[in-house]
């Protein structure tokens, strides 16, 4: 790990596993403390965790968390706004599952890995967010004719519940919902969105037990970021007929998801490239979003940046027998 007080300046990296590791994630805590999560191919496919309470100068010794089934990767690490850590991953063995483990001391200790629910054959890219009061959401989805899922826990992870959020009725192969992610705002509202036939948004406002649907736009691989104000913002990678290639697309809703903007074209790719767009929010909610293209010759990564027009208030008119 590497760390930088500037953007421009880093630190030497330190390094925290001597063995062959990949899908790290990354989350902070409470007073800065660093916690990370990986997956360890030295044996098996392991969940390891390491903290840093010094600003990353020294982290703890790897701890394994995935004790019981062997076979995990992809973790995924969040931190309540009491300060516990939440971690998930997907465990493979004969079939594949989300599995749970957390933390209440900052990361010296973890809770013995716990299977959030019985759907077999998950699959990641899986996701994870986590609600103002600490609720415990994720979302994966099932292969093959499968459906997107949360898997929600509002006990610190001690039980989960599981609902089906895109109820694939069809099940044809080819438009198996998959790619979820999940935001959740400050109301807990639960914002998902998903590729199945098209980009199509989920939203739930009773804690994750029934959801309504909106399909958005055609496209892949959607992103999802919320702002202060409630906004939803997407990004995905679609056709573009006018460029015979795969550009980025944007759409914001400001109406809770019910309707969603026009999307707007971010990129100018003219190579036969599938663009992979990533989302974050600056403090006034202005749209960052980056992706990796071959228009210049070679893959490359783009960055644009949107600016949030704020429409100046109506003053009233001057009374005409006032000075």
């Amino acid at each position: 790990m590497t760390r930088s007080a500037d953007g421009s300046n880093f630190s030497a990296p330190v390094k925290i596993s001597d063995n062959i590791s990949w899908t790290p994630n990354i989350a902070i805590g409470p007073g800065g403390s660093i916690y990370l999560g990986w997956q360890d191919g030295s044996q098996y496919q392991s969940v390891f965790f390491s903290r840093s309470n010094d600003g990353g100068a020294t982290f703890s010794s790897p701890l394994l968390l995935s004790t019981i089934n062997p076979f995990g990767g992809m973790p995924l690490i969040g931190v309540d706004p009491a300060g516990n850590i939440d971690i998930v991953w997907e465990g493979c063995l004969s079939n594949c599952q989300i599995w749970f483990s957390g933390s209440t001391d900052g990361g010296i200790t973890f809770s013995q890995q716990f299977q959030t629910g019985t759907v077999f054959d998950a699959r990641s890219p899986l996701d994870m967010a986590i609600g103002p009061n600490g609720d415990i959401n994720a979302v994966f989805n099932t292969v093959p004719w499968g459906d997107v899922f949360l898997s929600r826990s509002s006990d610190g992870g001690a039980s989960f519940t599981i609902t089906n959020v895109s109820n694939n009725t069809n099940k044809p192969f080819f438009i198996t919902p998959t790619n979820a992610q999940i935001a959740v705002d400050s109301g807990d509202a639960i914002d998902i969105v998903w590729q199945g036939a098209g980009i199509v948004f989920s939203r739930s406002t009773d804690q994750g037990a029934s959801f309504t649907s909106t399909a958005v736009s055609s496209g892949s691989g959607p992103q999802i970021a919320l702002n202060s104000s409630g906004n939803i913002n997407l990004v995905w990678a679609a056709y573009s007929s006018t460029a015979n290639s795969f550009d980025v697309f944007f759409s914001r809703s400001s109406d809770a998801g019910k309707t969603f903007a026009a999307p707007q074209k971010l990129s100018n790719n003219t190579a036969n490239s599938n663009p992979t767009p990533q989302i974050v929010l600056d403090i006034f909610g202005n749209p960052a979003v980056s992706w990796v293209d071959s228009s210049a010759g070679n893959s490359e990564i783009f960055f644009v940046r949107g600016v949030t027009v704020q429409v100046p208030p109506v003053l009233p008119k001057k009374s005409p027998s006032l000075p």
